[in-house]
């Protein structure tokens, strides 16, 4: 598990495997109606180098996703008003955001979910909880898959 300020302290005294250094900019949403994991990933995004939005459930998160178009979305499975498989069927039904990255966030370890999930279509899977290095490489490697796909 992950403690914000002690990443901080890590980012400040340049220890953060490197992951702090490179700036891309590169937005993205981020889908959870836990507000204390949903602010600490934000954080870890943004120390990372990534602009961040965030929804606190599905429905918010597809609206979010609409107005801001981000680079990638990290979207919560299990959430009130529409879960994260609902999310992902939306968006990739709209030609607006149906190219968008898409990695699923959960608690939930059963197999089943998780090849759910790439049968979907899902650029990744992250488990809760997770360690920061994960989450970042899952990240990384989404992105670069949409780059080499549509450039």
């Amino acid at each position: 598990m992950f403690n914000g300020r002690l990443l901080l302290a890590w980012a400040l005294c340049g220890r953060y495997h490197g992951f702090v250094h490179t700036i891309t900019m590169e937005k993205i949403l981020v889908i959870e109606d836990k507000p204390d994991l949903r602010e600490n990933t934000m954080e870890i995004l943004e120390l990372a180098g990534y602009q961040v939005v965030t929804a606190a459930d599905g429905v918010e998160g597809v609206a979010m996703a609409t107005e801001h178009l981000p680079a990638l979305i990290l979207c919560d499975v299990k959430m009130p008003h529409a879960n994260g498989y609902d999310v992902f069927k939306q968006l990739r039904a709209n030609p607006t955001t149906m190219n968008i990255p898409f990695v699923f966030f959960t608690s939930s370890v059963e197999k089943r979910e998780v090849q759910m999930a790439t049968d979907l279509g899902a650029n990744g899977y992250v488990c809760k909880p997770f360690e920061t290095s994960e989450l970042l490489n899952i990240i990384e490697r989404g992105l670069s898959e949409f780059n080499r796909d549509n450039f």
